[in-house]
């Protein structure tokens, strides 16, 4: 394990990623404030994934993406396994959410081609008939 100045324990055989200086390293916060910074992760996906702010979501994706590979690097993911755990069921209820809404985004897209399709034909027609 090398130690850098941000404080971050990186195991580079793990493959574990260098985390930004901005980042708040997780052993210099104490288990309840990562439990509090976990829990506040959650609902904030929740807020955001209630209101489709799939840019928040996204943003909140990399805090925790960053906050796991600290837990993970540092070896305290199993200390915070119920916590992850809640969160890994959000994010997969939000993944769902996200991809039903695709979903609905595409057949949106599909019908306004076709509707676009049907204009030009009709336009075309009537430009034919003056």
């Amino acid at each position: 394990m090398l130690q850098f100045k941000c404080g971050l324990r990186v195991a580079i055989d793990k493959q574990c990623l260098i985390l930004p200086v901005t980042t708040v390293p997780v052993n210099a916060m104490s288990y309840s404030a990562t439990a509090k910074a976990l829990a506040q992760l959650q609902q904030q996906f929740s807020q955001a994934a209630s209101s489709q702010d799939w840019q928040l979501l996204r943003q909140l994706d990399r805090q925790l993406l960053k906050l796991v590979q600290q837990l993970s690097c540092q070896g305290l993911k199993p200390q915070f396994a119920a916590e992850l755990a809640g969160l890994r069921q959000q994010y997969q209820s939000v993944l769902a959410m996200a991809k039903a809404e695709l979903g609905r985004s595409e057949a949106k897209m599909q019908q306004f081609n076709q509707n676009k399709a049907a204009v030009v034909a009709y336009r075309q027609t009537l430009d034919g008939v003056s």
